[in-house]
């Protein structure tokens, strides 16, 4: 993790639970939480800060995730000012991809681009380099069973 507790930026960056901890006590959150990912396209989780809203993600809401062939990825944007969105967003896709095949083993996940044409240049269309990515990229486990990303935002007061 970055150090963020610079005088150019106010917030301090607390440490938080990692996927594998045990987090003791939160069950219900959790099983909300991943219950509301699972049914909703989008979901917002917000609160006060260093109540646990990373560590709940980390520890509890991700392995549940991962259980149910979804691949969440963690970003913080604010690390990254100088490169375009839509590229630190796709790296971060790759990293964690990589991360989880060295790491966790059981859950590979191969990203295998598709043969689609780009005759539109659409590829390197800033505007549309993420509906690109998505949509010419299988997240795929070592057996062929799909898995959805799901793009975790995190510190936007950054």
């Amino acid at each position: 993790m970055s150090n963020l507790n610079s005088k150019s930026s106010p917030w301090n960056e607390l440490d938080y639970y990692k996927e594998g901890q045990p987090i003791y006590g939160r069950d219900d959150e959790i099983w909300k939480i991943s219950n509301a990912i699972n049914q909703n396209l989008q979901t917002i989780l917000y609160g006060q800060s260093g109540i646990g809203k990373s560590s709940l993600l980390f520890a509890g809401v991700f392995p549940r995730l991962r259980q149910s062939a979804y691949f969440p990825v963690f970003i913080r944007l604010g690390m990254f000012l100088n490169k375009e969105y839509a590229n630190v967003i796709i790296d971060e896709v790759i990293n964690e991809a990589q991360r989880i095949d060295q790491q966790i083993g059981k859950l590979r996940i191969n990203i295998k681009e598709r043969n689609v044409e780009d005759s539109l240049g659409i590829r390197n269309d800033e505007n549309l380099k993420l509906w690109w990515f998505f949509n010419t990229t299988e997240f795929v486990n070592d057996f062929g069973e799909p898995y959805v990303p799901i793009l975790v935002f995190d510190q936007f007061e950054e």
